[in-house]
């Protein structure tokens, strides 16, 4: 049992959990400051009063210390370098608590070949986390590991987890009695060459979860070019190399799948890395959004029986300049407030960072220049990302993790500091430098998801970097959080109920599960709202199509209320 909390909060299962058993002065990581990209040399912002965001990094004193690798120190300058590892939030033995499941990507062998890194499962405990890796059989010898991509693949009432990687594909199907089972073959999930970003969605309405993987590119030793820059040795880019395939596998209902990639119309190419499975157009069925390195993005929208590209019609493939970007970080929130969800893409130096506003009718436009974003300069190499309402006003605020992928980068630095856009009700502004401890020092950040791991009502956020420690920021920005935090349960539609639309009435406030988002991570699938003052009442539409309304709120805030899908 965790300790007793000094703070004053709302108690639920268990509530503000960090704050006996953790330092909240370990704000930081412990790296040097990069001399080129730290807080104070920032562009200047307009004065206003200081943010109410409060992030304490209590990892260190949680007994968090793990790493996930890369290999860089052995010298091979190989791409496969630079993807780094992702997270995942998950209450995988239903104890109403979230644990963290951190993937630790890899290093390489004498031959040399890549070799994977095990990850970590951690779980709280007496102040402390404690790893339950080997403990739930998980497996030590393991590929070299990118995404933790976590559903309930099998409507069993467990959460399962996809692990992607270099020619490895791992589905690690929850038992129920706290251990997991590697089932990818016999499920029928065959391994492909580099596969990065993945995400879960019923595309055929069967009530049963498909899964669509993204590939990279078509590097190996074999395929190792020798690239110089700035006058030495790098990484080469992804432009010296081919694109692979996506793969769409379909779920037979029975735990297999079957290669659906043809019948539903995936396109060639794309050097996949984020994926993000929604209801784009809000119709009712899944869509998927695929962040393509340096080729234009692919949005495919469900027409029933097939997916269609639309990216150029949709106005989401491109930036505003009409060029592909290289997009990492996915997000889909209603930032602006009108009720229609807008898409966040995360991107490459000398690219603005995209935001696509919901225009309706499944069109999209190019705004990040009326937004606020373009003011944030093109100096970022963005990879995980997260838009949630952080500080419980009523909007959503967006997070980003950034580093760089070359060794001698010419247009910023190789560690690079962290964005906090808030939302200021009509364009953001980034408060990074303000909030300051972990915001106001540089880092190697990759993989990001978002949760409540104290049960206290408010979004918690977890961080993968490449080889430097994990990072677990508490969010204490709100003390006694006013929220309604929802899981939502289908029935004729998947337990994990992605694409599913959840309303409050009268706040026009609107949200919908999604699966993949951010960058090689799962984010709880609880939604968060702040409760306001007047009452709500909730009003979801499944991904079976049915529509369904609930009584008026009166539950504490910060409770989990499950909205289970009616027959």
């Amino acid at each position: 049992m965790w300790k007793p909390c000094l703070r004053s909060c709302w108690l639920l299962a268990l509530s503000c959990i960090f704050s006996a058993g953790c330092n909240p002065q370990a704000d930081d990581l412990s790296t040097s400051a990069d001399p080129v990209q730290t807080a104070e040399n920032q562009p200047s912002v307009e004065t206003k009063p200081p943010p109410e965001f409060r992030f304490v990094n209590i990892a260190p004193d949680c007994g968090v210390q793990f790493v996930a690798t890369n290999g860089e120190e052995l010298g091979h300058l190989a791409i496969l370098e630079t993807l780094g590892a992702g997270v995942a939030l998950i209450d995988f033995d239903l104890d109403g608590q979230l644990e963290i499941w951190a993937n630790g990507g890899g290093t390489f062998t004498s031959e040399p070949r890549p070799l994977g890194k095990p990850g970590v499962l951690l779980g709280g405990r007496d102040g402390q986390f404690v790893d339950t890796w080997d403990a739930a059989r998980l497996p030590r010898e393991i590929f070299y590991n990118h995404a933790a991509i976590a559903a309930d693949y099998n409507n069993d009432g467990f959460v399962d987890v996809l692990m992607t990687g270099y020619r490895g594909l791992a589905l690690f199907e929850n038992q129920g009695d706290g251990t997991f089972a590697e089932v990818a073959q016999p499920a029928g999930l065959d391994p492909l060459d580099w596969s990065t970003g993945a995400a879960w969605g019923d595309v055929n309405g069967d009530g049963a979860l498909d899964l669509y993987v993204a590939n990279y590119l078509d590097w190996s030793f074999e395929n190792h070019p020798r690239c110089v820059r700035q006058g030495g040795p790098d990484v080469c880019a992804p432009a010296e190399f081919t694109g692979l395939n996506d793969r769409l596998f379909i779920s037979q209902g029975d735990g297999t799948f079957a290669d659906g990639t043809a019948a539903w119309g995936l396109g060639p190419g794309g050097k996949g890395l984020g994926v993000l499975a929604a209801d784009l157009n809000q119709d009712g069925r899944v869509d998927f959004y695929v962040a393509n390195d340096t080729t234009p993005n692919f949005h495919y929208q469900n027409q029933g029986d097939r997916l269609e590209e639309v990216g150029l019609i949709a106005g989401t493939s491109l930036d505003q300049q009409a060029m592909p970007n290289g997009s990492m970080g996915l997000g889909f929130a209603d930032v602006d407030g009108d009720q229609k969800l807008d898409l966040w893409v995360a991107n490459f130096e000398y690219e603005n960072m995209a935001l696509y506003r919901n225009l309706g009718n499944g069109l999209f436009q190019h705004d990040s220049q009326r937004m606020g974003i373009a003011a944030l300069g093109a100096n970022y190499v963005a990879f995980g990302t997260a838009v949630e309402d952080f500080d419980l006003d009523g909007d959503m605020d967006i997070i980003v993790t950034n580093g760089h992928v070359m060794h001698h980068p010419t247009n910023s630095p190789v560690m690079q500091l962290p964005l906090l856009l808030e939302n200021l009700g009509g364009n953001f502004r980034n408060v990074a430098a303000e909030v300051g401890g972990y915001f106001a020092q540089p880092h190697m950040g990759r993989g990001l998801a978002t949760g409540d791991l104290d049960n206290d009502g408010d979004l918690d956020v977890v961080i993968s970097h490449m080889n430097q420690p994990l990072t677990i920021l508490e969010n204490r920005t709100v003390e006694t959080p006013q929220t309604h935090v929802f899981r939502l349960i289908g029935r004729r539609s998947p337990r994990s109920s992605i694409g599913a639309e959840l309303r409050l009435v009268p706040a026009n406030r609107v949200a919908q599960v999604t699966s993949g988002a951010s960058y090689l991570s799962t984010s709880s699938q609880n939604l968060c709202f702040s409760a306001g003052t007047e009452p709500v009442k909730p009003s979801v539409r499944w991904p079976s199509g049915k529509e369904q309304e609930t009584g008026d709120l009166d539950e504490l805030p910060g409770s989990v209320l499950p909205i289970i899908e009616a027959e």
